[in-house]
């Protein structure tokens, strides 16, 4: 926030040491020119094209997902490891509107759908029953795959480095329009091991190789097991965007704008929650993990289509 800051009060200095410029060149101490006996003034400031435009953008998200993961007894190579992070590419697309304030500052903003989604895949370790009290330490793969959709309201500063090239400043707010989703799948890597999950997501006890489910508007280990409390789903995120873009004129009233963004978010994607981590409880030991401050955060790019309302 504080470089959001700043940048706002170069922009404004900029803006008014130009604008002080204009006067002193163009129109000194407002001092008005006659042509017979009819008055003309010179306008303080004309721009380059119509100050106002309106517009449609499309384009990709790569979104990136992190979490903490913290344990009280440390457990090497578990599967449930894979809730640690992920990554993946989704769309996004809305309207823009943009207001040039003098030839090189503007108001900018955006209003879209942005749709999030990330997923993951290990292979780990798993502690497998034999039978009396034996065990067997064998590969075992976990994957899982996530999606939300936001509007995103984003207000933003736009600076132009020449007629064509732009720097972008400004905030994201989103709003969760659609429900979170995650997909769930645990197997054993050598299928014809003989071994098997003694164990669904059912709680059903059996000889399973693969296990899966899928998860609504909730957060929670991968693992059957005991969870302690699920997450619960932020409906609202802040946080900030900076990018850099090229506007190129198709002719003297639309631009076609490739846009690339980095959006990164303050706010948690949900909730703390801990779960236990019963990979190792067939060899007696079940550790309690912590997971928190799960952020999802994006690189866009966009390319839009600007109208500049005459």
């Amino acid at each position: 926030m504080k470089m959001f800051m700043r940048l706002v009060t170069i922009l404004t200095l900029a803006y008014s040491a130009t604008h002080a410029q204009d006067e002193d060149i163009h129109r000194p101490k407002g001092r008005t020119g006659t042509a017979g006996n009819q008055q003309q003034t010179t306008n303080d400031y004309t721009p380059s094209r119509n100050p106002f435009v309106i517009g449609a953008e499309l384009g990709l998200n790569y979104n990136m997902y992190s979490q903490g993961m913290a344990r009280n007894i440390a457990i090497p190579t578990s599967p449930e490891d894979v809730l640690a992070s992920g990554s993946g590419i989704s769309g996004l697309g809305g309207f823009i509107i943009d207001w040039m304030v003098n030839d090189n500052l503007a108001f900018h903003a955006r209003l879209v759908y942005d749709h999030k989604a990330w997923s993951n895949s290990i292979s780990a370790i798993a502690a497998y029953d034999l039978g009396a009290g034996i065990t067997e330490q064998a590969g075992t793969n976990s994957q899982y795959s996530a999606g939300v959709g936001y509007i995103n309201f984003a207000p933003t500063l736009r600076y132009k480095f020449n007629p064509n090239v732009f720097a972008s400043l400004g905030i994201s707010f989103q709003r969760i329009v659609t429900d979170f989703t995650r997909s769930d799948k645990v197997s054993v890597a050598d299928q014809s091991s003989g071994l098997f999950l003694t164990r669904d997501y059912f709680n059903t006890s059996g000889q399973f190789i693969e296990i899966s489910r899928e998860l609504i508007n909730s957060n929670t280990n991968i693992l059957p097991g005991s969870t302690i409390n699920n997450a619960v789903i932020e409906q609202n995120r802040v946080g900030l965007e900076a990018g850099i873009g090229y506007e190129y004129p198709v002719n003297s009233i639309i631009s076609v704008v490739p846009h690339i963004r980095y959006q990164f978010m303050f706010s948690p994607l949900h909730n703390s929650y801990s779960a236990d981590d019963v990979s190792q409880a067939n060899a007696g030991v079940v550790s309690t993990v912590n997971y928190s401050n799960p952020m999802v955060h994006s690189i866009q790019f966009s390319v839009g289509l600007w109208y500049s309302v005459r």
